[in-house]
């Protein structure tokens, strides 16, 4: 199921430990993932998604998300991963690039520290 919210600048979408029911598109506007009560990134490209790694590994949220603008933000549920491929394949695709895209910038981020 998709459904589309709109948040008001400092809202907030979801909370860091909170269980990860869904996963975000965001639509238009900016958020801010922020890490125990530090903002680790900004995401204000539509299109870009969040809060999938709870999603995926049913574990609490890594971060909080909270709307540094107005937003507007699609949130995908469903029984699990494999309801959403199946529902949303184009949506499964763009989840599948985020996904690698942020393994690259992980390992890039771990070769510049040596490691």
């Amino acid at each position: 199921m998709i459904d589309e919210f709109d948040y008001e600048a400092e809202e907030s979408v979801f909370a860091q430990d909170s269980h990860g029911d869904g996963f975000y598109i965001l639509k238009s506007g900016a958020v801010d993932a922020v890490k125990d009560g530090q903002i680790v990134a900004t995401f204000m490209n539509p299109g870009t998604m969040f809060g999938e790694i709870g999603f995926i590994l049913d574990e609490p949220r890594t971060t909080s998300i909270i709307a540094r603008t107005p937003s507007k933000i699609l949130r995908v549920t469903g029984e699990d991963l494999e309801d959403v491929i199946k529902s949303h394949p184009k949506i499964a695709a763009k989840l599948l690039t985020t996904l690698a895209k942020r393994l690259e910038t992980t390992t890039e981020k771990l070769y510049e520290k040596g490691g």
